[in-house]
This record gives C-alpha cells, sequence and structure tokens, in this order.
C-alpha cells in the first residue's frame, strides 16, 4: 500500500476539446475549440463552491488553456502550475523525435494497442517505471484538492498502471475526464470508468 499520511483529493484530467490536427504542423501550438472554451468555463463554474488548492497542467497549449479557462469559470484565484511529467512530452516519452510519428500516425487507440502487444516503441520510456515516478510526485503533494490537466495517451497508461492492468487502451479519457485519486492516511484509491480500486505499488 501507499504510504501516505495525508488527505488528499487529485483529478486528473485530459484537456478540453480542440480540432482535428492538420497534417505536418506542430501539434504543440494547437488551442481548444470555442466549445473547448464552453466546456472548461462551465466545469470551473462547478467548482466556485469547491476548495481548489491549485492546478497543474502539462506545458503544451491546450491544457494550459483549458487550465485557465477552468479558473475563470470558478471564479477563484488558483496557482496554476505547468508540469512536464504530465506533457512536453511527458514522463512516457524518451525521446520525442523517434516517438512523433508514432503519434501522427496513429489514431491514439491503435498506438496503445500496439504497446499493449509489443511491450515497448520507439521513444517510449516504461511504463511502469514512469508510472511510479508520476505517482511518486503525486504522493509528494500536501493535502488538499487538485487538478491535473494532461492528455489522453498520459492518463491512460497512469490509470492502467493503477488499476494493474496492461490494457492501455481501454482507459483513454474524453475530453476533461480521467481518473479521481483519493489518497489518505488509511487508502489509496482511484476511481475511473464507474469502478474503484485500492492503488498498490510494485
Amino acid at each position: 500500500m501507499i504510504q501516505n499520511n495525508l488527505n488528499k483529493t487529485i483529478h486528473f484530467i485530459r484537456h478540453s476539446e480542440r480540432r482535428n490536427f492538420l497534417p505536418d504542423e506542430d501539434t504543440t501550438l494547437v488551442s481548444i475549440s470555442k466549445n473547448g472554451v464552453d466546456r472548461a468555463f462551465k466545469l470551473g463554474q462547478s467548482l466556485k463552491n469547491s476548495n481548489i488548492t491549485a492546478i497543474y497542467s502539462s506545458p503544451i497549449k491546450r491544457c494550459l488553456e483549458t487550465a485557465k479557462h477552468i479558473i475563470r469559470g470558478s471564479d477563484q484565484t488558483l496557482p496554476l502550475h505547468p508540469l512536464e511529467l504530465v506533457g512536453e512530452p511527458g514522463i512516457y516519452i524518451d525521446d520525442m523525435k523517434l516517438a512523433l510519428p508514432l503519434f501522427m500516425e496513429m489514431t491514439m487507440h491503435d498506438l496503445l494497442q500496439q504497446l499493449e502487444k509489443e511491450k515497448s516503441l520507439p521513444g517510449f520510456a516504461n511504463v511502469e517505471k514512469s508510472s511510479k515516478i508520476l505517482m511518486q510526485f503525486f504522493n509528494k503533494l500536501p493535502s488538499g484538492n487538485y487538478f491535473v490537466i494532461s492528455h489522453d495517451v498520459i492518463i491512460a497508461l497512469f490509470a492502467s498502471f493503477c488499476q494493474n492492468s496492461k490494457k492501455y487502451s481501454q482507459f483513454l479519457p474524453k475530453f476533461l475526464e480521467g481518473p479521481q485519486l483519493e489518497m489518505t492516511t488509511e487508502s489509496s484509491k482511484i476511481h475511473y470508468q464507474d469502478k474503484s480500486f485500492e492503488i498498490e505499488m510494485r
């Protein structure tokens, strides 16, 4: 069991809606769509009476935009911290130059299924080791209520690790969706896709 003397909630969600990528464009510069802005703002409005401690975000533009519109909707002054562990390129990528062609040529579902079959892909880091590093970061956060905004593949790989599964593609989140981690003195749990699991470090 994860050793943790604190009490915190971590909402680990995908960024808001964006348009489809165009061939050969720099995907790191793609913004969320107008509908994505509206959805992030409405999520923030739903959090007006919530005591949010801070928001951590992938440094990628669409994630930071999502965070800023959530904050705007919440009508609160919330700390926003860029976090490279969850994007640009994130903890699961060792070499983005090697991994980028896979992201451009395959759907994320197909990419993760390929990773399930081959266990490793060009440019990718070890999933279990990387997940443990990300979990260590979450463990070190003080007590509080956090939002972490990231990308579908990163969230899917981490959620699968927490549930001791290698079926990565089953855990892909939709926009503004993802797992919720409840970390208390007694236990650490993940709630995702209408299921709850105790988290055990391996």
